[in-house]
């Protein structure tokens, strides 16, 4: 039977009846249910959520492996979308996207935005219907025909102010006009949150371009079943297309993100550290609600002989118990309302733009914190409840310190260890994340970073084709260089940690036998001046020159080291998947580049950027660009003074040279590599966070403990004082009892942390999962805790007047 209105009334008293005591339930509940649904939110979006379409069941990314099965390209070359079109009977449909930025003319000034080529049936696939106009048709976008584009809800309303005549009216993208053919729904996001606008694209228009790939599943048909099929086929394309075999295709359900594996195993550890800081804090309350019930005993235990029955006074502990929870839950929720922007402002991008649903609260949300709350009331209630009310009328009404008083310091003395433990696996979590992400942070970059500042310069490629390329960037060069404060000038196609291309592969040096597995070269297409630029030292050899002839490199000395056994590279020949061959010229100091690519396979290597490329594609490995993109990326790279804002007069060069050309944000060197390191420190930033709430709770539990001890022992403590008892052994039996419960707990969770860190690894740089000093710090300061958590009560024993003591009941 529930508890009745009686009951509630009777909790409500007594409640209001001790502030003190309701206010801090109240907060340690909302504390813990706040930072849960915080956190919630944010995996719920990206790891837990389908995708938001409604045909996301039977949706599946499709990805190409490698032979050696150790990596995987997103997407298919779209020369072979009608080889998987042919097969309806397991894929209904098979649909591309390749992300592209476009110049939208119109404004004050030209401006960048995010958009995407489609397969005109891609819509139709995810099973989406535009908020006003019409999907593309199967002709859209052939040769000849009208150039349509469909808006994101955001970019109607900015261009058209959310009007519906918008539909028909045109736009202009990269100087040509678009006739605005519909408006997608208002949370729309495909296939991440910055495209806001999308354009037909046929695959056998694009070349051998790759498109990201999604495929439908043909009804009744399952992931495996499908995987399996495919495997058949793919079999006999290969007997048809030598060059491929080996390679396959390979379907990745249920396709709800594209974060990459770090930063999901990083929510997937902070939701892990969340429930546990939750159930660090129902042990508390639960310690709290133990108090309670001990300080009430006589009174229940009077009740009871009175006829009050066991189950009426649970039902009115329970109340009371629900009563401090509701009000902890719409605290905690009205702090996660808050959280929940917090959150977002210190997440890495990939997390804000990745995830197919808007980050917030919702219905799913809502629910999930009101079975928390309610699990927490619970859970934290039920146990105080239900001790005190086996509360025996005659011991109760002997002494202050009867059987049932010890029994209770057992089950409090439990919960202490419980709350040690856990806090004992997250602050060894959160100190491995600091330790890596210190050990991060300290890398040398392998270049000057002062006064270097970059901004992305997208060049339309129909108004600035490759013979007119170059003439254009050496003079928004020249102008950049007019600048007063600045020193030097670069153009690449990328700077460390953002951007270039990276080649998956084979890499073979002339000479020397080849050497089978994987390897990752980010590479960098700049110009001549790079180097001295940006401040990375020639070790060897030179760097590049006019008139150098095509194929030549600059490689790092990871690289050289591959290449010549630890010898002189300077010279070597070597080639990427069978491909054309490089002539190494230099040797350049290492520089540190993505966070997520493992140091032993990140080697750099550079190309000039005004000479002709050799191609190191093959019909195995698709090549990087995407021929339906018509712009080249490049980055400008400025050396100034360091002490001058550089955005402005940066911009109005380029702009002086073409007004239409636009010009992406200046943004620091050193802002790069903060960002850089966004996700890890956003891990660590939240796993510190949760550990310090362990932390103090764990301390605050071992205190009430132990000031409830010396509450029920007074009597004995002053009784020991009289008979001559020394203040070292009245103290002794305080600190005694504290730092054992903690030494249990702490034994128990290194335990636990020790099995527990293997989940770490992937987070961690150059730091061990079973760090010896993560291991033995932690137990030192869980025991220093402990030890002041432990004194203050033993300095209240130390003040017991025998006198007094031996005169209470």
């Amino acid at each position: 039977m529930l508890p009745s209105l009686h009951d509630w009334r009777a909790a409500v008293r007594r409640v209001l009846a001790r502030p003190g005591y309701s206010a801090i339930v109240v907060t340690i509940l909302a504390l813990g249910i706040g930072i849960n649904t915080v956190v919630f939110t944010v995996a719920d979006s990206a790891l837990f959520r389908g995708l938001p379409y409604p045909n996301g069941p039977r949706l599946v990314d499709v990805y190409n492996m490698d032979p050696a099965r150790k990596f995987s390209f997103p997407g298919l070359l779209s020369d072979s979308f009608a080889e998987w079109r042919g097969h309806p009977d397991v894929l209904a449909a098979v649909e591309g996207s390749s992300r592209a930025n476009f110049v939208l003319l119109g404004g004050a000034e030209p401006q960048r935005i995010g958009g995407a080529y489609v397969t005109p049936g891609l819509f139709q696939a995810l099973g989406v219907t535009p908020a006003r106009g019409r999907l593309f048709e199967p002709a859209d976008g052939e040769p000849g025909r009208d150039a349509l584009v469909i808006l994101s809800d955001r970019l109607w309303r900015q261009q058209f102010g959310a009007r519906d005549s918008a539909i028909g009216e045109s736009i202009t993208l990269n100087d040509r006009a678009f006739t605005v053919i519909g408006v997608m729904p208002r949370h729309f996001r495909f296939p991440a949150a910055q495209q806001l606008v999308w354009l037909p694209t046929p695959p056998r228009q694009a070349g051998r371009a790759r498109l990201d790939t999604i495929a439908l599943l043909a009804d009744g048909v399952t992931p495996d079943a499908a995987q399996a099929r495919l495997d058949t086929i793919g079999e006999a394309l290969a007997k048809e297309r030598p060059r491929a075999a080996g390679w396959k295709v390979s379907l990745v359900p249920e396709r709800g993100t594209r974060l990459n594996p770090p930063i999901r195993r990083a929510l997937q550890i902070l939701t892990a550290a969340v429930i546990i800081v939750l159930l660090i804090a129902c042990a508390n309350l639960a310690n709290l609600g133990v108090a309670q019930a001990l300080a009430r005993q006589r009174e229940l235990a009077v009740r009871a002989a009175l006829g009050a029955s066991r189950w009426r006074l649970v039902r009115e502990l329970l109340a009371e118990h629900l009563l401090l929870g509701t009000a902890g839950g719409a605290a905690g929720l009205a702090l996660a309302w808050w959280g929940v922007g917090v959150a977002l402002a210190l997440a890495p991008t990939q997390l804000t733009v990745w995830t197919p649903h808007d980050i917030r609260i919702d219905g799913r949300i809502l629910l999930l914190t009101a079975a928390a709350t309610l699990s927490s009331a619970l859970l934290f209630g039920i146990l105080p409840a239900w001790r005190a009310s086996r509360a025996d009328a005659g011991d109760a009404l002997k002494s202050r310190t009867a059987g049932g008083a010890v029994a209770h310091g057992r089950v409090r003395g439990a919960l202490v260890i419980v709350e040690v433990a856990l806090s004992v696996v997250l602050l060894i979590g959160a100190l491995l994340l600091i330790r890596s992400f210190v050990k991060l942070a300290g890398v040398d970059p392998g270049f000057s970073t002062r006064g270097l500042a970059t901004a992305a310069l997208e060049v339309p490629a129909d108004r600035y084709p490759a013979a007119a390329r170059q003439a254009f960037c050496e003079r928004i060069a020249h102008a950049v260089r007019a600048i007063p404060g600045v020193t030097a000038v670069s153009i690449a196609n990328g700077v460390p940690t953002a951007g270039g291309n990276i080649h998956f592969g084979e890499l073979e040096a002339e000479g020397r036998e080849k050497r089978p597995g994987e390897i990752v070269l980010p590479d960098a297409v700049v110009d001549y001046g790079y180097f001295e630029t940006l401040g990375i030292p020639i070790l060897a050899g030179r760097a590049f020159r006019p008139g150098d002839p095509p194929a030549v490199a600059v490689v790092s000395q990871g690289l050289a080291r591959r290449l010549a056994d630890g010898g002189n590279a300077v010279g070597t020949r070597f080639r990427l998947d069978q491909g054309d061959w490089y002539t190494v010229v230099g040797i350049a100091g290492e520089v540190r580049q993505s966070r997520q690519l493992e140091r032993d396979t990140q080697f750099e290597m550079y190309t000039p950027l005004w000479q002709p490329a050799p191609p190191v594609a093959t019909a195995a490995r698709p090549p990087a660009s995407n021929a339906a993109r018509s712009f080249a990326y490049l980055r400008v790279i400025v050396r100034h003074s360091g002490d001058m804002a550089i955005a402005a007069p940066l911009k109005a060069a380029v702009w002086s040279v073409d007004p239409a050309q636009p010009v992406g944000d200046v943004e620091p060197i050193d802002d790069l590599l903060a960002a850089s390191l966004a996700e890890d420190r956003f891990a660590t930033l939240l796993m510190g966070t949760f550990a310090g709430l362990a932390l103090i709770l764990a301390a605050a539990g071992l205190y009430a403990v132990l000031a409830q001890l010396v509450a029920q022992r007074r009597q004995e403590i002053g009784i020991r004082i009289a008979l001559g008892a020394a203040s070292a052994d009245v103290a002794r039996l305080i600190l005694g009892r504290g730092i054992g419960l903690t030494a249990i707990g702490v034994a128990i969770g290194l335990a636990a942390a020790w099995a527990a860190a293997r989940f770490f690894s992937s987070q961690l740089y150059e730091v061990s999962p079973h760090d010896a000093a993560s291991f033995g710090i932690v137990p030192l300061i869980l025991l220093g805790i402990a030890l002041l958590a432990s004194w203050l009560p033993a300095r209240r024993a130390l003040s017991v007047d025998p006198a007094s003591a031996l005169r209470m009941e």
